[in-house]
This record gives structure tokens, sequence and C-alpha cells, in this order.
């Protein structure tokens, strides 16, 4: 913390805005070059956008951008829209940014240029948003959470902890903190006294947002951990509900059905962790052992196959702490 209470952003934060200003330089020097049309050419709408915007003058050259960018013909598509991105950046105007951002994303998405302001200036965007959050309103629950935040990424449990226990006194209802709280419990070393506290502060969560597939999740992780196979099972089966994209719920459900001796049951979430994520040889071993024990043996053996094909490449077999926790016999 410093000052009147704004949390302490990395240097980086601020490098950017040097970054971003040098970025500009060499940008509007290529861009003059490009578009610097012989006298006796008349210029299109989008290519006298892209030679004011090359010499800084965004605030004219913004809105022709964002009009004619859909019309950009292939060879000016790069510059116009990266043209655009910068110069929503120098007017903080973050949707002619995201505008620029998403067409070069659309038609260049593997270009590492692309993808380095890509990053850059989202991150730079998330900064502003959140210096004008605690500018604005910082006494808010959404300015306290952004700084509870900052705390647990800089491992101040204590401090964290303590922020949204404050959080909660002032905003009883204010969904997404209980979770949070339930989180920091966890950090510390496991017991059966440290899961019932975290579970107590899940089970809050869910009161407020039933439909929160991550409390879901964490409550079906403790239960797995205290070998509760059916609670385990229905909290999985919950958050695969909540949210269809959740994988990692996939392989929970998949391991606590296994674990239940469920293993015909098992096998379409475990079928679609593996297919999501087939890089991590849980789901492969997982896999392997309900395909095994409902009879199809051939298949359990191709997945076992690969479960020793990723470890010989470095992964390792069954590396989930849950999993670990709670093996199936």
């Amino acid at each position: 913390m410093t000052g009147k209470g704004m949390p302490r952003f990395t240097a980086i934060h601020f490098r950017r805005r040097a970054l971003q200003a040098a970025l500009f330089a060499a940008l509007a020097a290529a861009a003059s070059l490009a578009w610097a049309a012989p006298p006796a050419v008349a210029l299109t709408p989008l290519a006298r956008a892209m030679r004011r915007a090359a010499h800084g003058d965004c605030a004219a050259a913004t809105p022709v951008l964002r009009r004619e960018l859909a019309r950009a013909p292939k060879a000016a598509r790069y510059a116009a829209a990266r043209l655009l991105a910068q110069c929503g950046m120098a007017l903080h105007d973050d949707a002619a940014t995201d505008q620029g951002l998403n067409f070069l994303n659309q038609h260049f998405p593997n270009n590492p240029r692309v993808l380095y302001i890509t990053s850059h200036f989202y991150s730079q965007m998330a900064n502003r948003a959140a210096h004008r959050l605690l500018r604005t309103a910082p006494k808010s629950a959404a300015a306290q959470e952004l700084l509870a935040e900052a705390m647990e990424a800089r491992g101040q449990w204590k401090q964290a902890e303590a922020t949204y226990k404050a959080i909660l006194q002032a905003h009883p209802r204010q969904a997404g903190v209980h979770y949070q709280l339930g989180r920091i419990i966890l950090t510390r070393p496991f017991s059966a006294k440290i899961a019932a506290a975290a579970k107590a502060e899940f089970e809050a969560e869910l009161k407020l947002d039933p439909h929160s597939a991550s409390t879901e999740f964490m409550l079906g992780e403790l239960a797995l951990r205290s070998r509760e196979w059916p609670e385990a099972i229905g909290h999985f089966r919950a958050a695969v509900r909540d949210d269809g994209a959740f994988t990692e719920a996939d392989l929970g459900l998949g391991m606590a059905l296994n674990n239940a001796r469920q293993y015909q049951e098992a096998l379409a979430p475990l079928r679609r962790y593996v297919a999501s994520t087939p890089a991590d040889p849980a789901g492969h071993y997982q896999l392997a052992l309900a395909l095994g024990r409902s009879g199809h043996m051939a298949a359990a053996a191709k997945e076992m196959a690969e479960v020793r094909k990723l470890a010989a490449a470095g992964a390792r077999p069954g590396a989930t702490a849950a999993e670990n926790q709670a093996q199936p016999h």
C-alpha cells in the first residue's frame, strides 16, 4: 500500500507507458512511409485517416479508422488495425483499442507482434481500470476486493483475509467473498479443522450464488479428500452443470465415480476431460481405470500406454493432489 490507500503496482506497469510511446513512434514512422501517396493520387478516407494517425492526430483519425476498418484492403489491414489499437490507447478509448486488437487477432492470429501488443495493451487497459476504480470508488466492495486480490498475489494471506472479512461486514451479501476466504483458508496445512472451516465458507458462498461452478468444484475437492464419494459426485456434477466448459470438474467427477466404483458412469466425464486436455496423464490414468473395471480391456490398455508415453516425456501420471489423496481401490 502507498499513499492514500492505493496499491503498489509493479514497476513493469509504469514502464509500459514508455514502451507504448516508443511503439507509437516506430509505428508512426512505418505507417507514414507506407501511406505517403504521390500528390496526384486521391487518398481514400482510410488512407487519409491512417496518415493522420501516423502523425499523431488520433482524435481525427480514430472515428474514420473504426468506420473503415472492416473495408480495409488486404494490404492495409495490419497497419490500419494496429494504428486503431494504438490510437485507442493514446485516447484512452477502450472500445477503439478492443476493435483494433480483435481485428488483428482475427486476421493475424499467430503473428508474434500481434500477440505481443495484445498482451501489453490489455494489461494496460486492466491497469487503467483498476486505478479508475480505486480513484472513483475507493470504499466500494469492488475496490476492496481488488486490494485483497493484490494482497493475495503478494502472499499476504492474513491481510487479504482481514480485508475480505471487512467487506462482508459492510456488504454481507457480496458474492465471491466467501469463496475467496475459503481459498485462503486452504493455503494453510490441511487438516480436518481446516477442511471444515473452508467448507463453511464455500457453503456460505453457495447461499449467495447457487450456480457458482467454482464453489461447487472446491466443495467436491474437499469431499474427495475426505473420501466422501457421494458428496463429491454431487458437487462435481453441479459444477459441470453450471459450467459446461469447466474441464477440471469433469476430471473430478470421473475420479469420484471411480472411487465410488461407478466405473461405467465415470466414462463420459473422463472421455470429455481427455479430449479437452490430452496432455494430462491423470485423465488418461483415470479413464484407463474406468475402462478396465467396466470390461473394456483393449481401450484401457491404450490409455495406459498413453500414460506411459506422457510419463516418458516428463509428465507425472496421476499428478493431481486430489487423486493422490483418494486413489481408487
